[in-house]
């Protein structure tokens, strides 16, 4: 489904992303772990079209799309969340998946149906009326993630969309995660930090360390790698290996 092939980005003398290649198939569950300012949103970013590559390239469903604007990427069915998350915050919940919903929907009365299913999918439709700004953040994760869906995409990026949860609230986010996936058939990449939620999630993950892939595999050969517990994982799965 995407086709991820030497991509590499660079900052002055800093390599963000270094020659990193990886495919996503159809269905897939994918994670993205590595240390904080290993690279992994500067390779989301790369892929979405918010940065240029400096080398290599990206496919989607066989379609180039290196060097295509964000938006164009967005129209082809890919969708986005932020490790910042970004609402508009004058406007309400309502508003801001609609913000999504109107580029994908040739009627305002579509688009608000769309946005509308989209909350209450995700139990947004109580808030609906606030705004955004005022909302706690466990429920502006979940108006990010509504915002993205309101795109109607068939392969979705989540960036740390668990960051700064409680217990409660990833167990739920996780339930989300398994739902779009299975019953609404999206293809789902996600960077994350909470590991448990990566082991039970993935079915395959990358590992970055100083932008570049050190490891891929699954969950067990993934926490199992020395170099894997070495650069990120540390003493809970080293002695887990032991």
């Amino acid at each position: 489904m995407l086709r991820v092939q030497n991509l590499s980005k660079r900052f002055g003398g800093l390599t963000a992303v270094d020659n990193v290649s990886f495919e996503i198939e159809k269905g897939q569950i994918f994670g993205i772990i590595g240390p904080n300012g290993a690279g992994k949103t500067t390779l989301f970013n790369l892929i979405t079209g918010n940065l240029v590559a400096d080398q290599g390239e990206v496919r989607f469903k066989d379609q180039l799309i290196t060097g295509k604007k964000p938006h164009q990427i967005a129209r082809l069915g890919i969708g986005r969340t932020f490790q910042m998350v970004k609402p508009f915050g004058g406007l309400t919940v309502e508003q801001n998946v609609m913000m999504g919903a109107l580029p994908k929907h040739a009627s305002f009365a579509d688009a608000n149906r769309a946005a509308h299913d989209v909350m209450g999918m995700l139990g947004l439709t109580p808030y609906q009326n606030e705004e955004a700004r005022s909302l706690p953040v466990g429920l502006k994760k979940k108006l990010e993630l509504a915002r993205a869906l309101a795109t109607q995409p068939s392969l979705l990026f989540l960036d740390e969309v668990m960051g700064g949860l409680n217990p409660t609230e990833v167990q739920e986010m996780m339930e989300l995660i398994r739902f779009l996936n299975k019953e609404n058939g999206i293809t789902i990449c996600m960077i994350e930090h909470v590991m448990a939620a990566v082991v039970a999630l993935c079915e395959q993950i990358v590992v970055i360390q100083q932008g570049r892939k050190i490891a891929e595999g699954t969950a067990n050969e993934v926490t199992s790698n020395p170099a894997v517990i070495e650069a990120y994982l540390g003493g809970e799965f080293a002695h887990a290996g032991a």
